[in-house]
């Protein structure tokens, strides 16, 4: 009797950690990583002037989104009053203006969020980014974002930059989210960081710190 009631007790007990464990996966199920791009190829033209990343990538977009490629660097840079930089402020307007709306009649224009320091540091900041580019490529616009200090491509740099966002991996963890850009720079499509790598994108206090363009 003694030996009937100790195999119950195991099988009982094989049963119920059976359907512990049953219940614990289904409690901890994680959703594989969902990737967004953009629809067709986008083709980035090399900035012609060393502080050219704002009119290029301002051309790149404009081409994509057009599909032709009419402005040169130098007329966008002259009508966003670039002088040894440019302030999105002054870019983004310009970017909106030379839109086709014809082609596009329900576009949205693009707004400029500035981006405050060290941003990146809450877990709310990251899923706003990731959630605002999401939306943008699945309507398959660019997303243009302005960089300062250390982007992981360029350790330990002091930079001002603009690169623009073509894809994204999307992760649970917001800090895992992968961030695929293309570069007006040396004209590569396979640059990336992460939500992780923001805060240290972010990090120099200035009145315009990085900024986001996003039409939505």
């Amino acid at each position: 009797m003694s030996k009937m009631i100790n195999v119950l007790s195991i099988v009982l007990f094989i049963i119920t950690t059976l359907f512990i464990t049953n219940i614990t996966t289904q409690n901890t199920i994680i959703n594989p990583p969902t990737y967004i791009s953009l629809k067709h190829n986008f083709s980035n033209f090399q900035q012609e002037q060393k502080y050219y990343c704002v009119p290029a990538s301002i051309k790149s977009i404009i081409s994509y989104i057009n599909n032709n490629d009419l402005l040169s660097q130098d007329e966008l840079a002259n009508e966003m009053k670039t002088n040894n930089e440019t302030l999105m402020v002054n870019a983004i307007p310009i970017l909106n203006k030379h839109i086709n709306l014809q082609l596009h009649p329900n576009f949205l224009e693009y707004q400029n969020y500035v981006l405050e320091q060290n941003f990146g540091k809450k877990d709310e900041q990251k899923l706003w980014l990731q959630n605002l580019v999401k939306l943008s490529l699945k309507n398959d616009i660019p997303v243009i974002l302005g960089i300062k200090v250390s982007p992981p491509w360029w350790l330990n740099s002091q930079v001002k930059h603009v690169v623009i966002i073509i894809a994204i991996l999307i992760d649970d963890n917001p800090d895992e989210t992968i961030y695929y850009v293309s570069d007006a720079f040396d004209r590569t499509t396979n640059k990336t960081f992460t939500g992780h790598n923001l805060i240290n994108m972010f990090t120099i206090a200035s009145a315009n710190l990085g900024a986001i363009a996003t039409p939505l």
